[in-house]
């Protein structure tokens, strides 16, 4: 005869549930721990970015070329850039994502509206 157990049937399945929590806490944790420094990196990078691009615009303006002549530049070197293949790579994923990101957003509307 065996003895008594406090755990009832459900306890395997609550014990595998919580371990893949806390496997799952974990992963979030590491990966924040890695992608936070990456993300104020990045953040740090666009000011700069947005200052020097501010500081350009003031100084073409102020050296007499005017706004539609830099705004022409700005179109210009955005095309250019758009035309190499990492540029049109980048594009492209976007667009899937985008085109993915409706598709899936479009099937939870459709199974709310069914509920």
């Amino acid at each position: 005869m065996q003895p008594p157990t406090r755990w009832g049937p459900q306890s395997g399945k609550l014990a595998r549930a919580a371990g893949i929590a806390v496997v799952g806490l974990a992963l979030v944790v590491a990966a924040l721990a890695f992608l936070l420094p990456l993300l104020g990196q990045g953040a740090v990078y666009l000011i700069e970015l947005l200052a020097t691009i501010s500081v350009e615009l003031v100084t073409s303006i102020g050296t007499g070329v005017s706004v539609w002549g830099v705004l022409g530049t700005i179109v210009k070197a955005g095309a250019t850039a758009l035309m190499t293949p990492t540029g049109s790579g980048i594009l492209a994923l976007v667009v899937i994502i985008g085109f993915l990101a409706m598709y899936w957003l479009l099937r939870l509307l459709e199974s709310e509206k069914e509920r």
